[in-house]
């Protein structure tokens, strides 16, 4: 499989991982320089049981 297939296969699914729990993802790029993901997932509070 061609490596730009395999890497959008790998984003949709972090998307949709992100998106079920409520996160954010941003993205930083320059041309020549690269880009940079950022991933943010809310904190979940542990129960006491």
């Amino acid at each position: 499989m061609n490596n730009k297939i395999e890497f959008l296969i790998v984003f949709i699914e972090l998307i949709a991982i992100v998106h079920q729990h409520q996160g954010q993802i941003s993205l930083q790029s320059e041309i020549d320089q690269g880009s940079s993901f950022t991933v943010q997932l809310p904190r979940i509070q542990k129960s006491n049981r």
